[in-house]
């Protein structure tokens, strides 16, 4: 009898516990081992290398804190095959300048509501130099290929995390670095994101293209821009450019969307590329003449590209450059070219990470 009525209390003890969730649950149900907390340690750290939450880590241990000291014992649930297979990737981010909730969650393909629950957030802010468990847009029994990456003379860590499909926070973590910096001979553990990850933002521009005559000949290189404000389109700035007298209207080759008056990560291909024009992009019209011109919709002075944007970017550009124009192009952003005195393509636009990839 009294152990009936032990199992009943039980019962309605987990019925009441309105904060207390369906994984919190499974965590305190599974079989538990210890671990002792190590030098650079977080409570954050531990919590994602064992894929929970904090608040479930800090449930499991009566912690009142998110503070954690050196040799200090925590109960950790071991692994569970049907909770594991649920649950989705994540990455630990550190919050940079200019970083809003909404960016963040934009550029790892996840919500700002997921980002706070994984993080027990209760409000929209964040700081700067802040440590965040980010669950990303692919599903934890993914598969993913790690190697040996040695760095090379010129590399940054934002273009080797471009060119392996990843990204800075996650080779950070993976590899134990305090900042940004490498140096040429270091050893990185990189793990890529299969391909199938990112969706094929290309259908629609080889199919508008396909029959155009390309002058392979004519294209040195690829300019990028942004479009300085949040709002348009490749239809809204043909007609803009028109009433500034542009005979040819849009200025641009290619425009990329973000979601607001076109898809976000959509390419729309302009008619300067269908009929093989000039640009209409720079000052300079010998630049002009061999320059093609896309635009990522946004002021990315102010916000980031979201993470389709930068994939149709890639994509766009790796492919009119190995099927399209079968050659490498100079690369380069609007403000880095002589004579220009612009902003574009913005300071939150990596910059650094795309020349590491096509220079």
């Amino acid at each position: 009898m009294q152990h009936t009525r032990r199992q009943f209390t039980q019962t309605i003890l987990l019925a009441t516990a309105g904060c207390t969730t369906l994984a919190q649950q499974l965590f305190a149900q599974a079989a538990t081992t210890d671990y002792i907390v190590q030098k650079g340690d977080t409570l954050g750290h531990i919590a994602l290398r064992n894929e929970m939450r904090i608040r479930a880590l800090k449930d499991l241990n009566n912690l009142t804190s998110d503070t954690v000291r050196i040799g200090q014992k925590l109960k950790i649930p071991t692994k569970h095959t049907t909770y594991a297979a649920t649950t989705t990737a994540t990455v630990t981010y550190i919050v940079e300048p200019g970083d809003t909730l909404g960016h963040i969650a934009l550029r790892h393909g996840t919500t700002i509501s997921t980002i706070k629950q994984a993080n027990d957030l209760t409000s929209d802010t964040v700081r700067i130099g802040q440590t965040l468990i980010v669950p990303t847009a692919h599903a934890k029994n993914s598969a993913t290929a790690t190697s040996t990456y040695i760095v090379q003379h010129g590399d940054t860590l934002g273009g080797i995390a471009m060119r392996h499909g990843t990204t800075i926070s996650a080779i950070k973590h993976a590899n134990n670095l305090s900042s940004d910096l490498v140096r040429i001979g270091q050893k990185l553990q990189v793990s890529s994101i299969p391909s199938s990850a990112s969706p094929d933002l290309l259908a629609n521009v080889r199919a508008a293209t396909a029959k155009i005559n390309v002058r392979r000949d004519n294209w040195k290189r690829i300019v990028v821009h942004h479009s300085a404000i949040k709002y348009g389109n490749a239809k809204k700035y043909d007609a803009a450019h028109r009433q500034r007298g542009m005979q040819n209207g849009l200025a641009y080759h290619f425009v990329i969307g973000n979601g607001i008056d076109s898809g976000d990560g959509e390419i729309e291909v302009g008619p300067r590329w269908k009929k093989q024009l000039l640009g209409g992009h720079v000052r300079s019209y010998n630049i002009n003449l061999t320059a093609i011109g896309i635009c990522l919709v946004g002021n990315f002075e102010q916000t980031h590209p979201s993470k389709k944007q930068l994939d149709a970017f890639t994509q766009l550009v790796d492919w009119l450059q190995r099927d399209v124009l079968k050659k490498k192009t100079h690369f380069a952003g609007h403000k880095e070219l002589k004579g220009e005195q612009t902003v574009c393509p913005g300071k939150h636009f990596p910059l650094a990470a795309m020349h590491a990839r096509y220079d």
